[in-house]
């Protein structure tokens, strides 16, 4: 998606229109957010390794 300057209540009404979609209407709940990613369907697309473990550099 290009970056757009869109009006505050635009931007919190996709961001609203997103969360129901994939998390359910009310509030995110540690419940809900560990149904979203036990879900292997959500990330059939998602970029292989994705979420990988990593190593922090120090």
């Amino acid at each position: 998606m290009r970056p757009q300057q869109w009006a505050r209540v635009d931007q919190k009404n996709l961001t609203s229109t997103i969360k129901a979609e994939y998390i359910g209407r009310g509030n995110l709940t540690q419940r809900k957010m560990e149904e979203f990613f036990q879900t292997d369907e959500w990330f059939r697309n998602a970029t292989p390794n994705f979420f990988a473990e990593t190593g922090v550099q120090e």
